[in-house]
């Protein structure tokens, strides 16, 4: 009877036996330094949708609300019109003609 001998073979090369880091904070992500501005996309698809610039830095927010407020105004004062407008020319309404 002849006895075998196991010898363990590396599977895993690479890792050079160091552990992974512990403890080690990783810088916050969520916040942009200081002087940054970030704009979501949401609020730029918004803006090109209205024909509004989108604000390219934090001094441009307030006359960007501004402009967005006035298109605002605009639109519900004009609803009634535009909806009056838009039922005269379908063709499944027959607004007055009973």
């Amino acid at each position: 009877m002849k006895v075998v001998r196991k010898e363990e073979e590396d599977y895993f090369m690479g890792t050079g036996g160091k552990k992974g880091k512990k403890g080690k904070k990783a810088p916050a992500a969520s916040t942009p330094p200081a002087g940054k501005y970030n704009c979501p996309p949401s609020v730029m698809e918004d803006c090109a949708f209205m024909g509004i610039e989108p604000p390219m830095a934090a001094s441009d927010v307030a006359a960007v609300r501004e402009k967005v407020e006035a298109k605002l105004a605009h639109w519900k004062a004009d609803q009634a019109a535009q909806t009056e407008r838009v039922s005269l020319s379908s063709p499944f309404c027959q607004h007055g003609q009973d």
